[in-house]
């Protein structure tokens, strides 16, 4: 297993807006794994995620959950009150929304 030590120099020198950073970084000796390092958890993100119905009923049992992640019942919960209005009859059995 291969451990990467993030540059501390980095996060020293990190602007108030740290994709500027990253864009810098870019141009220089950091490595991309390193300059990812200074970006914050909470970043937004966008995903695309494609799946047949099964694999939806599979997800939404997993992602709504009271053991799943928080963040993600409250992303999966309204999706699947969504699935539920439009195709009742694959979802009503699927998952859990409060």
């Amino acid at each position: 297993m291969h451990i990467i030590e993030p540059s501390y120099e980095i996060l020293t020198i990190m602007p108030e807006h740290p994709l500027e950073h990253i864009e810098r970084a870019g141009r220089t000796a950091y490595k991309p794994e390193e300059a990812r390092s200074v970006l914050p958890n909470s970043l937004k993100t966008e995903i695309v995620v494609t799946a047949n119905l099964r694999e939806w009923r599979h997800i939404f049992r997993l992602r709504t959950s009271n053991q799943a992640h928080p963040q993600m019942r409250q992303l999966m919960r309204p999706l699947l009150a969504r699935c539920r209005l439009l195709i009742p009859v694959l979802f009503d059995d699927v998952g859990e929304l409060a």
